[in-house]
């Protein structure tokens, strides 16, 4: 029996069909991803939870701090004596800052300054509107100082780290103001893309007339979805650190990034992974399907 031939409008409607899931499903991933982490405080607080002990990001944050205390301390160096001064001390308050980043009680001053953030930023929404996003490292300060003072015979000049030092503003207001928008809109783009993805998936493999091949198709551009998807979470970082204002700023929020975004990061790769074996499944199945024909119609 020779194959049903199919409408060409059902064949293009198909596509589009099927174009439209491609694209929505990443939304819908992120999303719900989001709906998850970023609307928890306790999740949120256990995602950045491993930033305070992992020694690589412990690094950029004692770096991040130098930055804040030198800055602070000695200001634009517009003289030669400045820019050695700044130096010797970058020196010494980079080593004070290690110790101190790296010890024990720095994991709950790491809590505490997310939990802030969140507060600012997610929590109640409307309450923060208006206002950066700040992150308050000041209760280290003292920790600090104890071991600047330690080594005070080392230092260029008389260092006393006030706790507005270490308050670091990781979005302006405006930037905040725009995460707070896409937030307070997470769960509408979540049902509306979930819908959209699972309706058009439907109907665009039901219209088609080779539903193998359409499967194939399906697969095929969620795999390229998630690549994008990965290439966007990259893109939206690189853009916040660069509206953060400052190089401290920039190291702590994307520490902070890194450690929400891990598990969507890690969903992402997987989604691309099983819709390419998927999608290489439907095409074998679709050549084997075709080898078989021939003979029978032979």
């Amino acid at each position: 029996m020779p194959p049903r031939r199919v409408p060409l409008w059902r064949r293009a409607l198909s596509i589009v069909l099927l174009v439209l899931c491609c694209l929505a499903a990443p939304v819908a991933l992120v999303t719900g991803w989001a709906r998850t982490i970023l609307l928890n405080q306790d999740d949120y607080l256990q995602a950045v939870a491993p930033v305070a002990t992992d020694a690589q990001i412990q690094y950029l944050i004692a770096e991040a701090v130098t930055d804040q205390v030198v800055n602070a301390a000695v200001g634009d160096t517009s003289t030669a004596t400045q820019a050695v001064q700044a130096r010797l001390l970058r020196e010494v308050v980079d080593s004070a800052a290690q110790d101190v980043v790296a010890s024990p009680v720095f994991a709950e001053t790491w809590r505490q300054a997310n939990a802030g953030l969140y507060r600012v930023l997610a929590a109640g929404i409307s309450a923060g509107w208006g206002e950066p996003v700040v992150l308050d490292l000041s209760p280290i300060a003292s920790e600090l100082q104890a071991e600047l003072d330690a080594v005070r015979d080392t230092l260029p000049i008389d260092l006393q780290i006030a706790p507005e030092d270490l308050q670091v503003q990781l979005l302006d207001a405006t930037t905040a103001d725009t995460v707070r928008r896409a937030l307070q809109n997470l769960d509408r783009a979540f049902i509306v893309s979930a819908v959209v993805a699972l309706v058009c998936a439907v109907l665009g493999i039901g219209l088609s007339g080779d539903r193998l091949r359409a499967l194939m198709r399906l697969c095929f551009g969620l795999a390229i979805g998630a690549t994008v998807l990965i290439a966007a979470l990259v893109g939206a970082q690189w853009w916040a650190a660069g509206e953060s204002g400052s190089q401290a700023s920039a190291v702590l929020l994307e520490a902070v990034l890194d450690a929400v975004t891990q598990g969507l990061r890690v969903a992402s790769i997987a989604a691309a992974a099983v819709s390419l074996l998927l999608a290489a499944l439907f095409a074998g199945l679709g050549a084997l399907r075709g080898s078989v024909a021939r003979p029978a119609a032979g």
